[in-house]
């Protein structure tokens, strides 16, 4: 009996010196959004419509159609409706 508890006592020893080594895989980054990445909402298909009390944290674009329901909506950012930063933003989407 004796011999069986050094037993479990020496690989508890044991184990508690072996280090603990994780294998994760490395992210790569993420992409680069370019002139698009000050948006949370954009769209270059059409015009965006808001229904209801949406509250968005980012920049609200549209590059070829009109920015509709902001207000009721709030933006804590800039609406972008066809201007510069919505074409340049386009392509980089």
């Amino acid at each position: 009996m004796k011999r069986y508890v050094q037993f479990n006592l020496l690989t508890a020893v044991i184990l508690f010196l072996i280090p603990n080594v994780n294998f994760a895989q490395l992210q790569p980054p993420p992409p680069s959004l370019g002139a698009a990445e000050s948006f949370s909402v954009f769209t270059s298909a059409g015009a965006l419509t808001n229904d209801g009390a949406t509250a968005v944290t980012g920049d609200v674009g549209s590059n070829v159609g009109g920015v509709i329901g902001f207000p009721p909506g709030v933006v804590i950012g800039n609406i972008h409706d066809a201007d510069g930063a919505s074409a340049a933003a386009a392509p980089d989407v």
